[in-house]
């Protein structure tokens, strides 16, 4: 198994169809099938030991009875009546483990099989495009689409059979949670409550799937996708100084800042949490929120009126509100900014 422990979600390998699929990334399962299956056999068989022990108890005890007669011999006789309950109980509990490790023998051998076949998959698909710049252009011979349609499916069946089988993990260890009141747990976007949350979301694009669970997995591929580009973008590099000025301003500076300015302004986007669903209205009101109170900040600091560690220029609320009312003060702050200004809009150093 992979480990039970509380984790992030796990996302196989991930939503991004322009990042293309590396076989050795995909997950698989390291469970030995064969100890499964002989440990569960060997607990059931324990547990039909233990029952039948109890049961040759009882008979045995009941048997004295007609041998042996006293004032608490009714007591005694019926002290062994627990035992046997007890030896039931412990019977049943043994075979639901024992029931529950052969599930996820099962489904292990399962995801072993579905994992080890689309790494083949994905050795033959990926092996002609790693060194193509624009290989997603590429038309896929096998099935006539193009390589960036072909990566993508194949990311969401690897992501699928990854998912179900933590699923199996999940349930097995719920199962046998059940039997002692040990520690449960929940599959990301589950809403069984449990104490911990594990594995990867089975449902995601799945038939049947909710329109809320495609949002969140349209957004984690849209927060994924922004991610790869923003890399892609900020790694431009020219041998021409003047050519590497003109991108970071323009480019980076101008494009890039006007666009992601104007969706963080209007809450679709956080440089920390993300993309929001336009439907969130909580989590974008919160994220325009931040961002204005941010660039008002940043207002600030470029009239002069506000430096980060000195404060504002007039303080109201300290113990000496007048500390940084200077000419000088807020003079050398304008200058500060005008020269990040004059930095950012060049680039010439």
């Amino acid at each position: 198994m992979s480990g039970f422990e509380a984790t992030d979600e796990q996302d196989g390998v991930g939503f991004n169809p322009f990042s293309l699929i590396e076989p050795d990334e995909i997950p698989y399962p390291t469970t030995d099938v064969g100890a499964l299956n002989e440990a569960a056999a060997a607990i059931r068989s324990g547990g039909q030991e233990l029952a039948s022990i109890s049961g040759d108890m009882e008979s045995t005890w009941q048997g004295l009875q007609e041998h042996y007669t006293a004032p608490e011999s009714e007591t005694l006789f019926a002290a062994v009546g627990p035992v046997v309950t007890l030896g039931e109980g412990l019977e049943s509990d043994l075979s639901t483990v024992a029931t529950a490790l052969e599930d996820l023998a099962e489904a292990a051998s399962e995801a072993q099989r579905k994992l080890g076949d689309l790494r083949t998959e994905a050795e033959s698909f990926a092996g002609g495009l790693e060194d193509r710049k624009f290989w997603w252009l590429t038309k896929d011979e096998e099935n006539d689409d193009l390589a960036i349609t072909t990566n993508l499916a194949l990311k969401m069946r690897v992501n699928k059979a990854w998912a179900d089988f933590t699923s199996a993990e999940v349930d097995c260890a719920n199962t046998i949670a059940n039997t002692c009141d040990g520690t449960t747990f929940a599959t990301p976007g589950d809403s069984t409550e449990a104490d911990m949350v594990y594995g990867a979301n089975a449902e995601i694009f799945a038939e049947g799937t909710s329109f809320a669970e495609i949002d969140a997995a349209a957004l984690a591929m849209m927060n994924e996708l922004t991610g790869w580009a923003g890399e892609k973008f900020d790694s431009v590099e020219f041998e021409n100084s003047m050519g590497q000025a003109a991108w970071d301003t323009l480019m980076v500076g101008v494009v890039f800042g006007t666009v992601q300015g104007a969706v963080t302004k209007s809450g679709y986007w956080h440089p920390e949490r993300g993309w929001a669903s336009p439907w969130d209205i909580p989590t974008r009101f919160e994220n325009m929120k931040d961002t204005w109170a941010e660039a008002g900040m940043d207002a600030a600091a470029l009239v002069g009126i506000h430096k980060e560690g000195d404060g504002w220029l007039l303080q109201p609320s300290s113990d000496d509100p007048f500390a940084n009312l200077s000419w000088d003060w807020w003079w050398g702050n304008v200058e500060t900014s005008a020269a990040q200004v004059r930095e950012n809009h060049t680039a010439w150093s």
